[in-house]
């Protein structure tokens, strides 16, 4: 699923803030305070936002070697994600500020839920998510070394289940996923900070008013939400007609910024006929 683990990990903290399990508002080094200096000041929303001010190259060796995706060299300076967390240098912009993403801050946010509840995530996941919503397979999260998993684009699930988890959100959460959650996504994102950043170019101009909110992307003025992922993953939303489609890919790119205009483009499309 690549980064649409991402939109999994957000709609499980928006499950668990409802319950009082999550505060938003508190520093995410309330939960996990072994946390990098880099994280001084970062609240649990601006992980959710990508407005961490962190600016971190997700195909970092050293992440990706501790993270359990590369094989360790030997001269790593931390050998497992919480380490790598724990340590890790990146420059800032200070919290609040612009939208950076840098998939550490969705790992930190994994580790934090993991804190907040004594729970692994793939257990949150599980309890929360997949069997109240009816999936129909296991789901599988990829895990260090020592048993962390990754919260920022880990899961392996089939389309169908994909699928499901948007279904879920175009029913408005079905009990499972609050409604105020699904609403916050959806009309809460800050479009600006989308449209003056590296991620700009991924969409087309037919929306113009899309913002990356609580791990989605969603686009306020078509009704349209996204859970996106690296090498042409897609999980597309259409809550007022309760349209869904899941692609999953295996492009050799990991962006190919005029695939990534294509795909929306075509769910809009499915849609015009769906509706017409």
């Amino acid at each position: 699923m690549h980064s649409r683990t991402k939109s999994v990990t957000g709609l499980v903290t928006g499950i668990l803030s409802s319950r009082g399990k999550m505060d938003l508002a508190k520093p995410i080094k309330h939960y996990v305070p072994e946390a990098s200096f880099v994280y001084d000041g970062v609240t649990v929303q601006h992980c959710l936002d990508m407005n961490c001010g962190i600016k971190h190259q997700d195909e970092n060796h050293n992440y990706r070697a501790a993270g359990g995706w590369e094989p360790i060299h030997g001269d790593e300076p931390a050998k497992t994600l919480h380490g790598y967390l724990a340590q890790m240098e990146a420059l800032s912009d200070g919290p609040g500020v612009g939208f950076n993403y840098a998939s550490t801050n969705t790992d930190l946010l994994g580790w934090a839920l993991e804190r907040a509840t004594g729970k692994k995530l793939a257990e949150l996941i599980s309890e929360l998510l997949w069997q109240p919503m009816g999936a129909e397979s296991d789901a599988i999260i990829a895990v260090d070394s020592e048993g962390s998993a990754r919260a920022a684009g880990g899961m392996c699930a089939t389309v169908r289940d994909i699928a499901r988890v948007g279904q879920l959100v175009a029913d408005g959460g079905r009990g499972v996923v609050p409604t105020s959650w699904i609403d916050d996504m959806t009309h809460n994102g800050n479009k600006d900070n989308l449209a003056n950043s590296s991620w700009a170019p991924m969409f087309h101009p037919e929306f113009d008013n899309a913002a990356y909110r609580d791990c989605w992307v969603a686009d306020s003025k078509m009704n349209v939400l996204f859970g996106v992922g690296v090498f042409g993953q897609w999980m597309m939303v259409d809550p007022e007609n309760k349209i869904v489609m899941a692609l999953t890919a295996s492009q050799p790119e990991a962006r190919n910024d005029v695939k990534l205009k294509m795909a929306p483009l075509a769910f809009m499309e499915i849609r015009r006929i769906l509706t017409s």
